[in-house]
């Protein structure tokens, strides 16, 4: 048995040094070569790389955005130099505007959108700006997020975090003065406290959050931002952060609803006309004890549902005036539900024959604009207009 183990080391060792044509006077380590199970014939071991070998890369791959940058305007000078001797002009007064008459003239497009046209522009006007990596003397980023890969966004939750912990001290009535701290005061809390309450906003898109952090962040990173933004928007004290939080929203102009007013006639009488769906309803107003006749019925005999009910006196809940005026409605053409929708419309545009100050109030409730929804049209080949014939196999 010792012998046949014997036999096959020296066999194996003959072996590697035919097939590796290895020097036998020069000591060679076999730890670099492994046998196989199946075969038993010995193969060159593959050592994988160091961590700090593997990080390691090659000039062209650790080309910072600065350089790559610098390509693309030699490039775009190429091409745009090999354009203009193409066109017979001199390519040192070459403008963009003549770059766009030669694209024009070479490759004419009938395309409707502008940004599926063939272009040439340079390359600092479309690709990501570069934000610089602030270091200190050591050349130490500043930042403690600098080695997630996302920085600002990492920071931007770090500052939402230090806000949503001062505004819970402040609700919560302990005595912490870092209001006073530059680092967490914002400059623009005063004018934003100015600010009507009526304002509106949105928060900024995804591309937008993308181009003011400067960094390729995810949708899912876009969303966990905006809900912490949101929760940080809920506190009741604020306001006194909205200069940070402006930062990331903008406010958005509320246009009020244009309406043609029309003017009470001799007997005092406003009166209007209210659609929804098929239905057109012919509304008049007086000054009255509340009393509401459809059709020479009451309110009751018309619309048996109080849902029905509730949608035509919602423009007199909105005023606090159901017992103010009387009104009389003639109705026609289709169902109680666009019936109701119709004379609601109809209502809240006469009242404002007796008080323009009412739009205000009714325009915040939508009810000075028309509902545009109705049924839905029947498609050829279909039961409905969604609803499919049953399909049989056979």
């Amino acid at each position: 048995m010792h012998m046949v183990v014997t036999r096959n080391i020296f066999t194996e060792l003959s072996y590697i040094i035919g097939r590796n044509r290895i020097n036998p006077f020069v000591i060679t380590p076999l730890r670099n070569y492994r046998i196989q199970s199946s075969s038993n014939r010995p193969m060159p071991r593959r050592f994988s790389k160091p961590p700090a070998m593997r990080d390691q890369r090659t000039p062209s791959e650790a080309l910072t955005a600065e350089v790559k940058y610098k390509n693309e305007i030699n490039t775009y000078e190429r091409g745009k130099r090999r354009l203009a001797l193409m066109m017979e002009k001199d390519p040192e007064t070459f403008s963009d505007k003549d770059i766009e008459e030669a694209l024009a003239y070479l490759l004419p497009s009938s395309l409707f959108a502008k940004d599926a046209r063939p272009m040439m522009k340079h390359p600092l006007e479309f690709l990501p700006k570069v934000k610089a990596i602030q270091v200190d003397k050591d050349n130490r980023p500043l930042s403690a997020a600098f080695y997630t890969g996302f920085p600002a966004f990492y920071d931007v939750i770090h500052e939402v975090g230090e806000r949503e912990e001062l505004l819970m001290s402040l609700t919560l009535g302990k005595a912490i003065d870092k209001l006073s701290d530059n680092s967490i005061q914002d400059e623009n809390s005063t004018e934003s406290n100015q600010r009507n309450d009526n304002t509106m906003f949105r928060w900024l898109t995804f591309s937008q959050i993308k181009e003011l952090l400067q960094e390729e962040i995810t949708e899912r990173q876009y969303n966990y931002l905006i809900a912490r933004l949101e929760r940080l928007q809920q506190f009741p004290n604020s306001d006194q952060i909205s200069g940070f939080i402006d930062k990331y929203r903008k406010s958005v102009e509320h246009r009020q609803t244009k309406v043609k007013i029309r003017p009470l006639n001799q007997a005092g009488v406003a009166s209007s006309t209210g659609k929804r769906k098929s239905a057109v309803a012919n509304v008049k107003i007086q000054e009255g004890t509340g009393n509401i006749q459809i059709n020479d019925r009451s309110l009751i005999e018309h619309f048996p549902l109080m849902l029905h009910r509730e949608q035509v006196l919602y423009p007199l809940l909105v005023l606090n005036a159901t017992d103010a005026y009387n009104i009389t409605c003639d109705v026609r053409g289709g169902g109680p539900s666009g019936q109701a929708g119709a004379i609601r419309l109809g209502i809240a545009r006469a009242l404002l024959s007796f008080n323009e100050g009412f739009k205000d109030k009714l325009d915040e409730h939508g009810l000075l604009i028309r509902d545009p929804r109705i049924v839905e049209r029947k498609k050829p080949g279909q039961k409905k207009a969604r609803r499919k014939f049953a399909w049989v196999k056979r």
